[in-house]
């Protein structure tokens, strides 16, 4: 079968997470048309079907660099190519791993991702890929994925939050899954292995005061010109807010009665170590 002569791209939506995944997966993308869509509904693999499930799940080994997964992934990629349609993938968790995983050093590395998905790309030779990865304020994102992975961390609270977040500060290596909060280090990564012109980032903060705006410029990188009405996915916006944000300012976590504060010292902190100042 000749690949090349297929036009249509396979494009991965690969989070961050807390990034506004949800949002797309449930009220953006299965309403575009005309495209091969394969996501989470309401950013969960669990509540999707038996089929979906499966791809996610090896796509996210594949891109672990796991060769069982590589064979699995390859009938239903093959399928989405020979329908002639952009296959969007979506799932928060092919960049930096699981919930839990992300604080320990069994988190996905950038170098981890790049290598599972040069296997991807040697199954589909000359075929394009594009890669949709957005980003938010660095220590905004720490408090916000601390407070949703809050009940997987068994003492979860102020004290632990400060101690995890000054190890990773101390010894960023120990834990790969944070240099993905380098921006630029992990954008050069990605454009060094599908081309800059197949890599197409935004920022949480733009999404969430200009969403119409971000959403029309991840369609038109998909190719996706036609049969999109600006009102009707404007209709569909639900109230954006992070579900994890109380009225005072600090964050709510998951599955406890404690909150969190993130001190202004400490959001300085993670800001300049994450900065591209250092990359």
């Amino acid at each position: 079968m000749n690949f090349n002569k297929r036009k249509k791209p396979i494009v991965l939506h690969i989070g961050l997470s807390k990034t506004g995944t949800t949002f797309l997966q449930t009220q953006i993308f299965p309403k575009i048309p005309g495209i091969y869509y394969l996501g989470t509904p309401e950013g969960r693999v669990r509540r999707t079907n038996r089929g979906t499930r499966f791809v996610l799940r090896n796509l996210r080994k594949l891109l672990s660099s796991d060769a069982t997964a590589l064979i699995k992934v390859t009938t239903v990629i093959v399928s989405a190519i020979t329908g002639g349609r952009v296959f969007l993938i979506s799932h928060e968790l092919l960049s930096m791993g699981g919930t839990l995983p992300v604080w320990t050093p069994r988190g996905k590395s950038i170098d981890s991702f790049i290598k599972g998905l040069l296997g991807l790309m040697s199954l589909i030779p000359g075929r394009e890929i594009k890669i949709i990865i957005a980003f938010r304020d660095s220590a905004e994102w720490v408090a916000s994925r601390y407070a949703e992975s809050s009940r997987l961390l068994g003492t979860p609270g102020q004290a632990d939050f400060e101690k995890r977040v000054l190890a990773i500060l101390a010894d960023e290596a120990a834990y790969p899954a944070f240099g993905w909060l380098h921006r630029s280090r992990a954008l050069d990564a990605l454009r060094g292995t599908v081309g800059s012109e197949n890599v197409f980032s935004y920022q949480l903060e733009d999404f969430a005061s200009k969403p119409d705006q971000v959403i029309q410029m991840i369609l038109a990188f998909m190719g996706i010109s036609s049969g999109i009405d600006s009102e009707r996915l404007e209709d569909s916006y639900p109230e954006r807010k992070n579900v994890h944000r109380d009225d005072l300012g600090g964050w709510r976590l998951e599955g406890t009665k404690e909150r969190l504060v993130l001190s202004e010292n400490l959001a300085e902190r993670i800001r300049v170590h994450f900065s591209d100042d250092r990359v």
